[in-house]
């Protein structure tokens, strides 16, 4: 009978020190920064991830209202994957896309080759899921992706997003 009594204490205890003993080792840990001086060099960059968000370009917001977002992870030396999603396209359709640097409406240069980047296939529902492993190393630097209309009209832009370097490692 006293068991029962105390039984959610006795849990409640258990999870309170699970948690101080993670917080405790977390604590311990240095995250690592992306930045010009990173001690470490580019080896200790692996993993390092970007994130953005896509949203139309001025101008084409309401008359399309392509969005979704991207997000890309460098995986060794030389080497980065790139995933984008998309949703609210037109069903049935494919769209290129590619990821620059620098921001949108100003493409510096082109990451990778244009052959890394396989065609958004959208679905019946409007969505669409890509990846690219690019023959490139991300670091220090802003970045974006653009979603072009087809595969045929590759000049005009239907969702972009930028992608700042230091989202996150």
């Amino acid at each position: 009978m006293h068991i029962r009594r105390f039984a959610p204490i006795l849990v409640a205890l258990a999870m309170l020190l699970i948690v101080a003993s993670c917080t405790s080792v977390a604590s311990q840990q240095k995250l690592a920064q992306i930045g010009p001086q990173d001690p470490l060099g580019s080896a200790h960059w692996t993993g390092a991830h970007w994130t953005g968000t896509l949203t139309p370009p001025n101008g084409m917001s309401g008359a399309l209202d392509v969005h979704g977002s991207v997000s890309f992870v460098r995986n060794g030396p030389g080497s980065s994957v790139a995933t984008v999603v998309i949703s609210n396209a037109i069903p049935r359709g494919f769209h290129p896309w590619e990821i620059y640097r620098g921001q949108c409406g100003n493409d510096a240069s082109l990451i990778g080759a244009l052959s890394a980047y396989p065609w958004l296939a959208v679905n019946d529902d409007g969505k669409a899921t890509a990846n690219a492993t690019l023959g490139a190393e991300l670091g220090v630097g802003d970045y974006h992706i653009n979603v072009n209309a087809s595969p045929i009209d590759q000049a005009t832009i239907i969702a972009c997003g930028n992608v700042p370097a230091h989202s996150g490692v």
